[in-house]
């Protein structure tokens, strides 16, 4: 016995080959062992192409049979996505299978257990990652975004995140999850080049611009923190506490000593305490509200990741349920059917509630909240750029003046439902006072959020860098510019940022001084005759990225930098969420890299509709350690499994 295609090309054999030189043995391990022999690869490679047969009915039935195993390998595979972008256990993988069956798909008898679904996700992954690795090697500059915290299994991660510009705009997107060695800032800065290594991105330094964290000193740290370390390689490095953070900790500074404010968060306090412990009080104000034609939500905590909104909605659902709140502690305290603790804490509630001061503060509060509350998530979205955090900011400290002058939404319904008797809803108040606004209260309360947000955001708004990059902004452009004033304008802040860019740019290609004599009054001419400033720059920007181009070279390189600046980390915080609902309680021994893979998947992956099974099919066809035989199947063994669940 012997191969007839190895022996029709001699100089190509394996010539030691037992099935060139011919053998009487007739044993499968032989034809195995010369099917996978690389020499006979080729031979057959060879005679393919000396005698191609695409022809034919043998060859249609062969390859219609190939195509259609190959559908419900895919059926699969979309099956594995499901499971990974939903944030489900691989164990739901074998249940959605049955459901298939149930319905009456033809899915493979083959590959259908939980270990199936987690061999599949690495070669899921590596075809996402491709892509987006592909589009950060091709970035002129990039910024990283970076947040540390414990996962379930006690193991301290660090969530990067690079920022870009793609197709015309900024994005961030989640790069790596990496377990952190030393929690110092030594530690942490090798968990992030970790991050950039395991991709094989070397060159990420050099074109770093933007460094973008919660402000933790082990980060931001102007002598040994991350931002210092990373500094002292990069001279033009931009390190970048969250806007959202600073606006927690401006607001939470402000307010946190008014002795009104106080009062309103021990009587949120008590509310929440005295329903989220006790059914009982829970069943009765439920019953108290029904009567009334009242909705009871549930009060909330003041505790959370994000101070403001968990006080705003604690204090709406104070006021959307303040009859029945009135009420019941008022049954409290003259039925006497608690401790007399309890009574107490009923008594300082119903002291606030009945008191028109305390009243009107609460909705007074509201309104100031509420526009600290539509900031806060103008400041949390992705493609938050520096105009649109300089005018979301201006935007609000107006609305918090207009608060000291005028009632506020929640104030005016207020007024409005106070009668002439001095009532809200059936209460009747105490020390009412229809002329009295409280005018002091507010004004001050107003002046010290004002001082602090505006304190807060200086490195912004005067004495940084960032500072002159806000000439990229036509909102930002005096209203009215004659010929001569428009000749020299900003000329000063583009001289300013080519000074302080000026390695990065050259590193870059850039020509400076085509860039400040040329192009800058180019585009200043093109910005107004377009009336940019009533488009909005994202749009501008992004026409400018693709259509102008060539005609703005080394001027959008200056933009892509001020564009990439990460001004906001809210995606990391959002990373953590994904991070506590795929490494749960049950799935606590997922290691580190499947925990990655499943990240990313949830995060950055398209739409199940969207999400094309053959590349990753191909993929896990060719990138087996041994031949793939999904014609007729492969048994599954347990010692192929990861040590993941």
């Amino acid at each position: 016995m012997s191969c007839t295609v190895c022996k029709r090309f001699k100089e190509t054999a394996d010539k030691s080959s037992v099935m060139y030189k011919g053998c009487s043995t007739f044993r499968i391990g032989t034809l195995q062992s010369h099917a996978t022999n690389k020499a006979h690869l080729k031979c057959i490679d060879r005679d393919w192409e000396q005698n191609p047969c695409d022809e034919g009915p043998m060859v249609d039935a062969v390859r219609q049979c190939l195509l259609e195993r190959k559908e419900k390998i895919m059926k699969l595979f979309n099956t594995a996505y499901y499971v990974a972008q939903k944030e489900k256990p691989f164990v739901e993988y074998q249940h959605l299978l049955d459901l298939q069956k149930k319905n009456g798909l033809d899915i493979p008898k083959h590959y259908t257990s939980d270990n199936a679904c987690r061999r599949f996700i690495p070669f899921i992954f590596e075809t996402l990652k491709k892509p987006q690795l592909q589009n950060i090697q091709n970035a002129r500059v990039i910024s990283v975004l970076a947040d540390g915290s414990t996962d379930k299994s006690t193991v301290e991660q660090e969530l990067v995140y690079v920022r870009y510009i793609l197709d015309g705009e900024p994005v961030s997107q989640f790069l790596s999850i990496e377990e952190v060695n030393n929690g110092n800032a030594q530690g942490i800065l090798q968990s992030i080049e970790g991050a950039f290594d395991r991709y094989n991105l070397m060159d990420w330094k050099d074109k770093l611009v933007g460094f973008g964290s919660d402000g933790a000193a082990v980060m931001i740290g102007c002598r040994n923190g991350v931002a210092a370390l990373l500094k002292a390689d990069i001279p033009w490095l931009i390190p970048i506490h969250c806007v959202a953070h600073r606006l927690e900790l401006a607001v939470l500074r402000a307010i946190q000593d008014n002795e009104m404010f106080k009062k309103v968060k021990d009587v949120l306090i008590h509310i929440y305490k005295q329903y989220h412990f006790s059914p009982k009080q829970l069943r009765e104000i439920k019953l108290i509200a029904a009567a009334m034609d009242h909705s009871m939500p549930k009060p909330s905590n003041l505790d959370g990741a994000r101070w403001m909104p968990h006080h705003h909605k604690a204090l709406k659902i104070l006021l959307a349920s303040y009859k029945p709140l009135v009420a019941h502690f008022e049954h409290i305290v003259q039925g006497r059917t608690t401790t007399a603790d309890g009574i107490g804490r009923a008594n300082s509630v119903l002291q606030l509630l009945r008191n028109y001061k305390g009243v009107y503060f609460c909705h007074f509060l509201s309104d100031v909240l509420e526009v600290l509350s539509i900031l806060s998530q103008q400041y949390q979205k992705d493609d938050l750029t520096l105009s649109m955090a300089l005018q979301c900011t201006e935007n609000a400290l107006l609305s918090l003046i207009a608060l000291q002058h005028r009632p506020g939404e929640y104030v005016q319904r207020f007024l409005e439902s106070v009668n002439q008797d001095g009532k809200f809803e059936g209460v009747e108040l105490q020390h009412y006072d229809v002329n009295n606004h409280f005018h002091d209260i507010k004004a001050a309360i107003i002046d010290s959020v004002r001082a602090h947000i505006s304190s807060r955001m200086d490195d912004i708004d005067k004495g940084h860098i960032l500072q002159h990059a806000k000439v990229l902004d036509p909102a930002e452009w005096p209203l009215v510019m004659d010929r001569q004033q428009l000749a020299t304008f900003g000329d000063h802040e583009i001289e300013s940022l080519c000074d302080h860019f000026n390695g990065l740019l050259q590193n870059l290609g850039c020509d400076v001084n085509q860039l400040r004599y040329h192009e800058w009054i180019d585009l200043k001419n093109y910005l107004l005759r377009i009336q940019a400033r009533h488009q909005g720059m994202k749009v501008v920007w992004k026409e400018l990225f693709s259509v102008h181009k060539d005609r703005f070279p080394n001027i959008l390189i200056l933009v892509e930098i001020i564009l990439v600046l990460p001004l906001s980390t809210s995606v990391c915080e959002r990373g953590f969420s994904f991070m506590k609902r795929v490494k749960s309680d049950w799935r606590a021994s997922l290691t580190t890299e499947m925990l990655r893979r499943l990240l990313f998947i949830a995060i950055e992956g398209p739409s199940l509709h969207a999400f094309d099974a053959s590349l990753s099919f191909d993929m896990w066809l060719t990138g087996g350690k041994r031949r793939r035989r999904y014609v007729y199947g492969e048994a599954e063994s347990s010692s192929d499994s990861e040590n993941d669940s």
